[in-house]
Order: structure tokens, then sequence, then C-alpha cells
């Protein structure tokens, strides 16, 4: 196996689990990143109460992807946006996160799921 290069596998879904409440959302985005073991999921959403867009990024279990008590994961790129019409600048922020989050997980920055 010398050379062999990882890969992370992403998944796009449009379902929020953790992010309430996610069946109100006017917009949203949900990838789950998984190398290995470890699962990331990365979302971004806007609703009725919320001025503009949020994303945030936790840790997932693999079942489900989901994770009974779920654990913030940190990182630079920008992570909100006030204006509430901003749909182009919300998809952009989204893949943001999730190339900075697949870089960190090929690098090794971010533990396995212990879940």
């Amino acid at each position: 196996m010398w050379g062999r290069k990882k890969k992370i596998r992403r998944d796009e879904s449009g379902w929020l689990s953790y992010f309430d409440p996610g069946c109100e959302c006017q917009y949203r985005r949900y990838t789950i990143l998984s190398l290995g073991d470890l699962c990331i999921k990365v979302f971004t959403a806007r609703t009725d109460d919320m001025l503009g867009f949020e994303t945030r990024a936790m840790h997932a279990g693999k079942k489900y992807y989901n994770t009974g008590k779920p654990e913030a994961i940190s990182f630079d790129s920008p992570w909100h946006i006030k204006e509430p019409n901003e749909f182009d600048e919300a998809d952009n922020m989204h893949k943001a996160v999730v190339t900075e989050i697949s870089e960190r997980m090929l690098r090794g920055e971010y533990k396995e799921n212990q879940y």
C-alpha cells in the first residue's frame, strides 16, 4: 500500500439533526465528511428567526452519522453572514468550511470519533 493516497468520503444531505429547528429552515446545506472512523458533519442554515446564515461543524458517529452528545469542531473560515438573502454567499461559505475541514482531516488535526 505504498503511496496510497487518503481519500475523504463526502456525502451531501438535506436534513439537519442538530440545527434546531431543521425542518423549518428556508435554506440548508449538510455535508458529512468521513475518513476511516473519523466523521465530521458541516451544516449551514437560515431560518425565519435567524438574521442571515450560520455554518457549524461537529463530530458525527458512524451509525446514522449522529451522536448523542455532539462535539463542536473549530475552524478558521467565516461562519456567519448577516444578510438574510445571500444564498450564493452562504453556499460559498459552506464550501470554504468543508474544504478547510477536509484539508485538516487529511493532515490528521482531528482525532477519530470515540462514539
